[in-house]
C-alpha cells in the first residue's frame, strides 16, 4: 500500500492473515486523520486554530493532538530544547511557556506570535498510533511501515532488518547502512530533501552540526524526536541525549 500524506509518501506492508487489506486500509485512515489534525499548514487543523488563538484563550482539541503535545513537550525537555515544537517563535525556549490542561484537553499558546509545530515527531507519531490501531483491531502479525524515509518495524517473531542511509549530499547515493533487530523506528534528520527546514530554535539559522542524524528507539514518535534533536546539537550532545533514552541508539555523519 502506498499513500501521500505529510507532503510524503507512507508505504506499509501490513501481514494480517485475511484481513490484511483492512488492516492497511486503516493504516492510511489513521495517518490521514492525523494530518488533518496535526498540519501546521492547514487553517482547520487542531495546530492551526491553536496557533490562532495564541495570546488569547486555551483551545481545546482532540485526544490524539493532546497526547502529540505532551509528548512534543516532554521530548524538548529531554533534549533541553534542541527538539523543539515552538522553534517557529521568537525567542529560546518558549515550549516551557505552552500550557496544556489535560482535564479540559486544551492547548494554550501565552504569548502573541508564538507558534506550534509537532513537524518534528508528527510521521512517528502517525506511525506509532497506526500501528496501534491496526493490532487492536486485527490480527497483526508484521508490519513494515516507510513514511518518508521513517521506518516502523514490527513482527510477533524474531526480526533483523538493514536500512540504508541516504547520503544528503546526492539523491540516490549511499551514505551507509544500519542493522536493526525488533520492533523499532528508524528516522534519520539531514538537510537533504528540503535543505535548511532543520534550524536552530534561538537563533532561527539552519542547523549544521553535523551531516546527517539516525536514531532508532522504541517508537516512532522518539526515533523522530530523537534524530531531530541529534542533528540540531550535533555529536557533543549524542551520549548525553541517548542516556535519558533508554534503549535507543545513534549514528551521526559529520
Amino acid at each position: 500500500m502506498t499513500i501521500f500524506a505529510m507532503a510524503t509518501f507512507l508505504r506499509a506492508r501490513v501481514d494480517a492473515g485475511g484481513r490484511s487489506e483492512q488492516a492497511r486500509r486503516l493504516v492510511a485512515d489513521t495517518v490521514r486523520e492525523l494530518e488533518e489534525r496535526l498540519s501546521f499548514f492547514r487553517q482547520s487543523s487542531d495546530v492551526s486554530r491553536v496557533n490562532a488563538a495564541a495570546g488569547s484563550d486555551p483551545v481545546k482539541v482532540g485526544a490524539e493532538t493532546f497526547a502529540a503535545v505532551a509528548l512534543a513537550l516532554r521530548y524538548a525537555d529531554l533534549t533541553d530544547g534542541a527538539f523543539d515544537p515552538a522553534f517557529r517563535s521568537r525567542g529560546c525556549g518558549r515550549f516551557r511557556e505552552i500550557e496544556l490542561d489535560a482535564r479540559r484537553r486544551t492547548v494554550r499558546l501565552p504569548r502573541r506570535g508564538m507558534l506550534l509545530d509537532l513537524g518534528g515527531i508528527g510521521k512517528g507519531f502517525a506511525l506509532d498510533l497506526a500501528l496501534a490501531r491496526a493490532r487492536q483491531a486485527y490480527p497483526v502479525e508484521s508490519a513494515v511501515m516507510d513514511f518518508g524515509g521513517q521506518w516502523l518495524f514490527f513482527s510477533r517473531f524474531a526480526i533483523r532488518e538493514t536500512v540504508a542511509i541516504e547520503d544528503p549530499r546526492a539523491e540516490g547515493r549511499l551514505l551507509d547502512t544500519l542493522t536493526v533487530e525488533g520492533n523499532v523506528s528508524v528516522s534519520t534528520s539531514s538537510q537533504g530533501q528540503r535543505p535548511g527546514h532543520l534550524r536552530l530554535p534561538c537563533s532561527g539559522a539552519a542547523a549544521s552540526a553535523c551531516l546527517s542524524a539516525t536514531a532508532v528507539a522504541a517508537t516512532g514518535a522518539e526515533a523522530e524526536a530523537l534524530s531531530t534533536a541529534l542533528f540540531v546539537a550535533g555529536p557533543r550532545q549524542a551520549e548525553r541525549f541517548l542516556s535519558r533514552f533508554p534503549g535507543a541508539q545513534a549514528r551521526l555523519h559529520r
